[in-house]
């Protein structure tokens, strides 16, 4: 039954992306060609055009990933659409993760597709991405693999939390008689302002654990390795503690029962 939920979950969630998957890989082929083509300021012109519409594609997938994902759980769990939902041989808590899984999976197409057009994209700016990369290598003291998947992460994890932050106000914020929806949006970013005030403390508590941490957080000496490997990699363990406390948060407080709208 879990696998048959995430079906269904999937292919409302997909209904959408897909147009901007598409769109995304047919401009990111027409920049690739048209990047071949030199000295013509019209090709130049739409070249630059391609890129842009590119990355307003991928821009989009990455965004509605995350908000059809909100719009299918608050339909399935609380609008109409819940009387039927509610009905079926399944508990609340499998409900709730079958609407996890299939977020995660959305957000992880998402990112995979955003990665590959904006390479397609930009290959033929093979030099200025080489020094870009190198420079992050340099700076990080990793291979162009460990950068590239620091980066992944990085993204990757931010969105789940994202996602699952969504989830947890939506829930809490259907607790309510009246104004759910705006208790909702209050709900998130008061919790997304605790994050990042936990996230400054972890920082903090991270500089004395780290000199070079430390002398990145109160002074304007240039970064070293050390501090910014740090930085990234709390970062993404912070985005991970905080996708499951919203999980835990979502299921425990769904499990106790739903008003529906």
């Amino acid at each position: 039954m879990l696998i048959k939920l995430i079906k269904y979950d999937l292919k409302w969630m997909f209904k959408i992306l897909p147009v901007f998957y598409v769109l995304a890989f047919f401009f990111s082929i027409v920049s690739f060609f048209l990047s071949k083509i030199e000295d013509s300021a019209l090709f130049s012109f739409i070249n630059g055009f391609s890129n842009g519409f590119t990355v307003a594609m991928v821009v989009n997938a990455l965004i509605n990933s995350v908000i059809r994902a909100w719009v299918r759980f608050r339909q399935n769990v609380y609008k109409d659409e819940a009387y039927l939902t509610h009905t079926l041989p399944v508990p609340r808590e499998k409900i709730f993760l079958s609407k996890t899984l299939a977020g995660i999976i959305s957000v992880f197409t998402s990112v995979a597709v955003s990665v590959v057009c904006l390479v397609i994209c930009f290959y033929n700016m093979a030099d200025m991405i080489n020094n870009l990369l190198k420079a992050v290598t340099d700076m990080l003291s990793v291979s162009s693999a460990g950068a590239v998947a620091i980066v992944f992460c990085e993204l990757f994890f931010q969105l789940i939390f994202v996602l699952l932050l969504g989830y947890c106000s939506i829930i809490l914020g259907h607790k309510s008689n009246k104004n759910k929806l705006a208790k909702s949006f209050i709900i998130g970013f008061a919790m997304y302002l605790v994050s990042n005030f936990v996230s400054v403390a972890a920082m903090g508590i991270a500089g004395f654990m780290n000199k070079d941490m430390m002398n990145f957080i109160k002074t304007s000496e240039p970064v070293t390795p050390s501090s910014v490997r740090v930085l990234l990699v709390l970062t993404i363990v912070l985005y991970f503690v905080y996708g499951i406390i919203c999980y835990a948060i979502g299921r425990k407080a769904l499990k106790k029962g739903v008003d529906i709208d």
